[in-house]
């Protein structure tokens, strides 16, 4: 399995922001683009939390 750090999901939510943020109403974009936006978006925020979760991890390492 591939991991994106939090930078990949940058560049996600950049492509896709150019390909409907500028031209595009919200309901003119496809459900099922909105719908790959909506796991992306998840993800994202998985990864987030883990990555704040590693740092206390590490923290807590470091004080001990």
């Amino acid at each position: 399995m591939v991991d994106l750090t939090s930078n990949d999901y940058k560049k996600i939510f950049g492509w896709f922001e150019r390909t409907f943020g500028i031209t595009t109403e919200p309901d003119e974009i496809p459900l099922e683009d909105k719908r790959v936006f909506w796991k992306l978006t998840f993800l994202a925020e998985d990864r987030m939390k883990e990555e704040v979760d590693d740092e206390e991890h590490s923290g807590l390492w470091k004080q001990k």
